[in-house]
């Protein structure tokens, strides 16, 4: 045993002089090990963590032992100073034995990130609202195209030293997003200064890992050598006038990063990690599960709590959030009965409109929901007109080709013009509260409202309908205006999808090498997401 080592030892032992204390049990004898030495072993030194007096049966110290670096325990699980063998993680805690994860920045960057920015003005990478995720900042500040400024541009950079070794080689896995004007500014990876490229078309440019505006979160896996590799995340923004001070966009243009890992870079779980905010865990726990809605948790928490009968939560929060009344122009949406009457084309008929309230996390009461009216069919969409006068709206029609409605009559195009067929939503009250009914579908993946753990959902867009002031006279009241919404109550992830299929005819395409006036045999059908 080295000088230091006992030296260590023997201040260590003589933290039981502190007065009025218990006798010493084994539950006051704490566990650490040293420093890793150029030999690969280190030393397990015992100390007194509280205090405690030594009494007839008290226990004593073991002199520090030697023991090899590395010991091989499975994800789950970790080295243990107090039994010198792999103990499963305590529930509410997790251990990833081969690499790295970073899963939430509640205290900010990790201390081995790095953040760095120019020229001034500039802001450096920073953890989100939550520690959900981290940001690339905001580069708006005095670089609008005006700015006196000789170069307005501003990159901003992200760096972690990696060093994997396993011999195999390691990898690198993120989770990212980007709102940037597309080609000028964007999302970079290097390696050791070398720009990683994608390869890819289309979304993803070149040596941009992204450009444009892309709100959905897409994932990444990058090899890594063996050694020692300098991981960089950098974010450029170029002047343009809608950052500029004062303008709508500024400080929205940045990058986002969250669920980093990085795999081999060790070769052993050293210890367990606390579960973040909003999860929880069993003893012996690889990763962590995500709260189910209604319900929150606290870092390190085994189980999660329900919340209070006027609280609620979305899947993987850390606190639940107070129920308020129903708005009524934006927390209910309508249901229409069935048309009745009117069967001629002026004279759409009437139905009966009903709500129901689409928002869950509002108390709703009598005085919160709106009444129950009658009021008249809606109409066919523009450029369609009502079959035999029926006012059932699944009934409308499109006039034949080459024909025009004009004044509710189907009308020849006169010779050089022509009927260029489209699809347009003036309202979606034709849905009748049915978004299928107008040929879209939706889902949901991540964490959605209905999802205790990541899933795959159709929870996704739905119909709602919001009263604002009429845009002509807001003082004569409010109007309805139905809209398509992507939900509430969604974790603080998901992605939720609306999808459309169209089939696109044109009168001068392109269809097999040759250019005609009409639709092409089998015209070509789009997926609109």
């Amino acid at each position: 045993m080295s000088v230091v080592s006992s030296l260590v030892f023997f201040v260590l032992s003589f933290l039981i002089l502190f007065a009025h204390a218990e006798n010493c049990t084994n539950d006051n004898i704490g566990n650490s090990f040293t420093p890793c030495g150029s030999d690969g072993q280190r030393q397990r030194i015992q100390y007194w963590s509280t205090k405690c007096t030594m009494g007839p049966n008290s226990p004593q110290l073991d002199p520090p032992q030697v023991v090899p670096c590395i010991v091989p325990c499975p994800s789950g699980t970790f080295y243990s100073p107090k039994t010198l063998s792999c103990a499963a993680c305590a529930a509410g805690s997790y251990s990833f034995a081969t690499g790295d994860l970073y899963l939430r920045f509640n205290t900010g960057l990790p201390d081995n990130f790095a953040t760095y920015c120019s020229p001034d003005p500039c802001q450096n990478w920073a953890a989100g609202p939550g520690g959900a995720y981290l940001d690339s900042g905001n580069q708006s500040l005095s670089r609008g195209k005006d700015a006196k400024m000789q170069d307005a541009s501003v990159e901003v950079s992200l760096v972690l030293p990696v060093n994997i070794i396993n011999r195999a080689g390691g990898s690198l896995s993120f989770s990212y997003r980007v709102e940037s004007e597309e080609y000028f500014d964007g999302l970079q990876l290097t390696l050791n200064g070398t720009t990683y490229v994608t390869g890819k078309a289309g979304v993803d440019r070149s040596s941009w890992i992204s450009s444009g505006v892309h709100q959905q979160w897409r994932s990444i896996t990058v090899a890594l050598p063996y050694g020692k590799t300098e991981v960089r995340w950098i974010y450029t923004k170029d002047a343009d006038d809608e950052s500029a001070p004062g303008r709508l966009g500024v400080g929205t243009d940045r990058a986002y990063l969250r669920e980093i890992k990085v795999d081999g870079t060790k070769q052993t779980a050293e210890q367990c990690y606390l579960c973040p905010d909003g999860h929880y865990s069993f003893a012996g726990a690889k990763s962590c599960l995500t709260c189910p809605a209604n319900y929150s948790s606290n870092a390190g928490d085994a189980t999660c709590q329900p919340c209070g009968s006027n609280q609620w939560s979305p899947p993987g929060s850390a606190l639940c959030l107070t129920l308020q009344p129903c708005n009524p122009d934006a927390d209910y949406s309508p249901v229409y009965g069935t048309c009745s009457g009117g069967l001629q084309t002026n004279d759409p008929g009437t139905r009966l409109k009903t709500w129901v309230q689409s928002n869950p996390h509002c108390i709703s009461t009598p005085s919160t929901m709106p009444q129950t009216e009658s009021v008249p069919c809606a109409s066919c969409m523009p450029g369609m007109f009502s079959q035999n006068g029926n006012p059932d709206p699944k009934l409308c029609i499109a006039c034949q080709d080459g024909y025009a409605l004009i004044n509710g009559q189907c009308q020849l195009c006169p010779g050089g013009t022509a009927a260029i067929k489209k699809t347009q939503y003036d309202t979606f009250d034709q849905l009748n509260s049915d978004i299928s009914t107008g040929g879209f579908s939706t889902n949901c993946r991540g964490i959605c409202r209905g999802c205790n753990t990541t899933c795959d959902t159709a929870q996704g867009w739905d119909i709602r309908t919001f009263r604002i002031p009429k845009p002509n006279d807001p003082l004569k009241g409010k109007q309805d205006v139905t809209v398509l919404h992507s939900g509430f109550g969604h974790g603080y992830h998901a992605t939720v999808v609306l999808q459309k299929t169209v089939t696109l005819y044109g009168l001068h395409r392109r269809c097999g090498g040759r250019i005609f006036d009409g639709p092409c045999q089998g015209p070509a059908r789009h997926v609109v997401r």
